[in-house]
């Protein structure tokens, strides 16, 4: 039986300074429209914040565009690079699709898991056991 796509409490950040955490390690893409933040959490999942600020648009354009963003998390949880927190920044208003918000996620997902990798890579840098 396939693991249920719910976005259950697990799947989201938990807290103020969860965002805090992730903005603090300042590992970030962007791609114009939407801006991405992210760190490593330790977990076997990947877990989503959200921030979409008033000049988005009115309360109808902005709860629209985090369901919308939910949703693609939701559908696209399964590719995603596991272990990552991520904070999803909207910064501008437009009518954007569902295909619109998985693509970015997507594309993002995999540039921040890069970006973390690396930046794990240079702080614990391996031993060769010499």
């Amino acid at each position: 039986m396939p693991a249920s796509q719910r976005f259950s409490r697990a799947a989201r950040l938990p807290g103020p300074s969860a965002y805090a955490a992730v903005w603090a390690a300042k590992i970030r893409t962007n791609l114009g429209w939407i801006a991405f933040a992210a760190r490593a959490n330790g977990l076997a999942r990947t877990r989503l914040g959200l921030s979409v600020g008033r000049r988005v648009g009115g309360a109808t354009v902005r709860v629209r565009a985090k369901r919308l963003i939910r949703e693609a998390f939701r559908l696209e949880r399964a590719t995603l690079p596991p272990g990552l927190d991520i904070v999803v920044a909207l910064h501008t208003p437009g009518e954007r699709t569902l295909a619109d918000y998985r693509i970015a996620l997507c594309k993002a997902a995999a540039q921040l898991a890069v970006k973390v990798e690396e930046r794990d890579r240079r702080q614990n840098p391996p031993t060769d056991g010499t």
